[in-house]
Parts: structure tokens; sequence; C-alpha cells
């Protein structure tokens, strides 16, 4: 029996590497390309690496860091997560300009001021899990019924972001209450995504957060997030902002902590991307290697990715992409039906095997092999719940020509979905039996 064998590297831990022509273990951070074995992803030959735009991640212990432009999110204990591209209309999520007293910049609708006996203000900034936040007071007896809408992506009907028919939002925000709160019954406070027509008079529905109802927190607080159904028809204008509704004759004080706000035209919660007074952008990972490339020979990839978003997943390229001229591709995705699919595209020919239907559904961390023996296409997997695929081998055919990298992220990848964890990639030349290749995945899945 063979398993993946393994290299030390000082100072590291020891990698399933030997055997390997390209190993990139994001996970534990070490890399091997032949001869070469690194701790820095960027001294593999012919590596590159291009994303517009600076982001923040989650770390291994749920706090931020961040990500500058043109560098990998590789988060150690968690591996490489590769990100579409994404645009944050949030005005201003890292709350530039704020001080006890005064409102952000651009978001003069976070301000001081006492309305109907409740004053609001801003009487604390800092810093926590690696992200700036603004501790947000409502305090006093209402001498009227109180509402206030605090705008989160824009502040006139124009200023707010072009939305359409058909497309999805996600609104995410860190939000909780400090301890020492004053609530009574009737208090509520939310925050909501709300499509409307170009001028905003008409509302096409609400998607909403919720903090405190009826004077009761909500049994969730901290990072939360909820998305859109496909905006109907007439949806021009996406609206976000927090909905804050105080009963004639209560009496409030608490504080709100508040940090890491996003509005994005996702079907999912993105990386948090920094906005300091207007809306701001990433674009998609782009990670490729143009040595070693698999030819016309045996290979097999063996790799390992930890499903965090399903949406992302239905349908969609996943993993890793061998990418040549025209229409030579080879490439893993995930299918609508939960089938684990490995497709080889030869000068317009094409020719997949794949999995059973309903092998992967839901979430959670996969290991497959994958890869061409003999000229047949071959895959198996495993799933973190210990379901295997077996070995599945499927039809033969021409070998894809002028392959020339190795794309893990979205270049050259129409349809790329995995916004989740690539933990480990790699591939080796030889032809493997069926108990060789079963020994692979149950040796990575165990890594």
């Amino acid at each position: 029996m063979m398993g993946l064998g393994s290299l030390n590297l000082a100072g590291g831990s020891a990698m399933p590497f030997d055997g390997f022509a390209l190993a990139m273990d994001f996970k534990n951070g070490l890399y091997r390309s032949g001869p070469i074995v690194t701790k820095d992803v960027s001294k593999l030959p012919t590596y590159s690496f291009a994303r517009a735009g600076a982001k923040y991640e989650q770390n291994a212990f749920g706090g931020y860091d961040g990500v500058p432009a043109d560098s990998p999110a590789i988060v150690p204990g968690v591996g490489y997560i590769p990100r579409q591209n994404a645009t944050n209309t949030a005005l201003n999520s890292m709350w530039a300009g704020a001080a006890v007293g005064v409102a952000p910049t651009n978001l003069s609708t976070w301000g001081t001021n006492t309305t109907n006996g409740i004053t609001r203000t801003i009487v604390g900034i800092g810093m926590e899990n690696g992200l700036p936040y603004i501790d947000y007071r409502y305090s006093g007896t209402a001498t009227a019924t109180y509402n206030n809408y605090p705008m989160i992506n824009g502040q006139a009907a124009a200023a707010y972001p072009n939305c359409a028919p058909g497309e999805v939002w996600t609104l995410t925000g860190n939000v909780r209450i400090l301890p020492g709160y004053t609530l009574v019954p009737g208090v509520s406070v939310n925050y909501q995504l709300s499509p409307r027509s170009l001028d905003g008079n008409t509302i096409y529905g609400g998607y909403t957060i919720v903090t405190i109802t009826n004077g009761v927190l909500s049994s969730t607080q901290g990072l939360r997030s909820v998305t859109s159904s496909p905006l109907p028809a007439n949806s021009a204008k996406m609206w976000s902002y927090f909905n804050v509704t105080i009963p004639n004759g209560a009496t409030v004080d608490y504080v709100m902590r508040m940090s890491a706000f996003s509005v994005t035209r996702t079907a999912f919660q993105t990386a948090f991307i920094p906005t300091t007074g207007a809306p701001a952008d990433i674009a998609a990972d782009a990670m490729e290697l143009r040595s070693p490339i698999p030819l016309n020979e045996d290979w097999m990839f063996v790799a390992a990715v930890n499903f965090k978003l399903l949406a992302t997943i239905n349908g969609g390229q996943w993993l890793a992409f061998i990418s040549g001229q025209g229409d030579n591709y080879i490439y893993l995705q995930r299918q609508n039906d939960g089938a684990m699919k490995f497709v080889i595209n030869a000068n317009g020919g094409g020719r997949a095997v794949q999995t059973a239907a309903n092998y992967m559904n839901g979430l959670g961390r996969v290991v497959v092999a994958a890869g061409i023996q003999g000229n047949i296409a071959t895959i198996a997997a495993l799933t973190a719940a210990g379901a295997a695929s077996g070995v599945i081998r499927g039809p033969g055919g021409g070998y894809p020509s002028n392959l020339d990298r190795i794309s893990v992220g979205q270049r050259d990848i129409p349809n790329f979905a995995a916004e989740s964890p690539i933990e480990f990639l790699g591939y080796r030349r030889g032809t493997f039996s069926d108990d060789q290749i079963r020994t692979m995945v149950a040796a990575l899945s165990q890594f």
C-alpha cells in the first residue's frame, strides 16, 4: 500500500509531499515544486498572483487579518481562500473620521442629536478583533414615538447603489449590545436591505437582521448576515440602514458596538472589504503556476477543500483548473445534484467522470483525487462524514493539448465557485491502482 509520504522542512511539521511533482499545503504553510521546498508560496517557480483591492479575512481564532492587494489570503490553520470579485457599497465600513460625538465621514445620519427625548451619540471608538468599531448609545425617555434610520450605504435616494431585478444581495454586520443596558417592551432595533424604486419611494420587500425585538435582545449577537431573494421587477436602488423604534414613554439606555459592515451584490457573505467614505472593490483572486504541468501522461490530482458556502458550489467549477489554449482544459466541478464531476475537454471534445448524485450534499471538508490513468478519466472522493465515492474510472479519449498553466482561483475559470478554504492541492505523476488511489485520499483525509 502507498501513502502520501512526508517531507520535513526545518521548523515545519511533517508534510505529505513525497512523490508529488507539485504540492501546496496552504493550511500549514509549506510548498513543493519538484526539488524546491519552501514556506513561501511566492518562491515556487513560475508562481504568480494578482488581485486588485485590499480585504480582510477571518483567521482561525475569529479575528480579522488584513490582506493587501496582490497578496493571497493564506490563513494559517485554515488554508487559501480564493474569492470572486465584489464591491462593498457600505460607505464607511472602517468608521473613518469617527470620534466621540462625531459622525464618521460621509455618514451624517450617525451623528449626535436629541429627538423626542432620545439622545443618540458615539460614545467610544477602538479596535476589536482586528477591525475598528464604534460604540453608539441611545438614551433617554421618549416624549413621542421615536424612529431613527442611520444609513449604511447612502444618505439620499440618488446616492444609493443601483440594483436590478434578479440580482441577489447580502448584508453583513457585527453588532452587539454591551452589558448594562436598559430596555423596555416596544423597543426594536434591526438593520436591513431594502430594494426600492429609483426615487426610493416604493419599497420592493425587505431582508432584516434583528438585534432587539419588543425590548428583548436577539439570542444571536455579533457577526451576522442576511441574503436577499432574487430582486423583484422594478428594483432600481438598494438601500441599507438601521431601523430604531422606541415607543412614547419608554426609558432606554443601551450601547451598540458595531463593526464590519458590508453590503454586496453577492449570494453569500464574502471577504470584508474596507471602505473609508465611498464604496470599494476587490477583483477576483488569480493564482497561477506555469510549471510543472501534467502533459500527455498518467497523473492524479489530490486536493482538500473545506466548503463553507453552499450557494457558491452548486453547478460551479471549484478548486483547481488546468488551462490551455482555446477549448483545451481540465477542471473539477460540483454538480447541482450533489455529484462531484471531473471534466476533460480536448480540442472541443469533452468527456467526464463523476460520483453518484447527492454524494456531496451540504458543507464540510472534501478530499478528492482526480486525474488521467491510461487516458481514462478517474475520480475518487471522501467527505468529512466518511462517505467514500470509491474509485470511478470513466471514458477514454483525446488529451488536451497545449496545457500551459494551473489556475487556483478566478482567472480563466468562468463560474469558479470556491469562496472556501483550499487546504491542500497537489499532483503526482504515475499510474496508480484503485487501492493506491484510495490510500492517497484516505491519507489526506487524516492530514
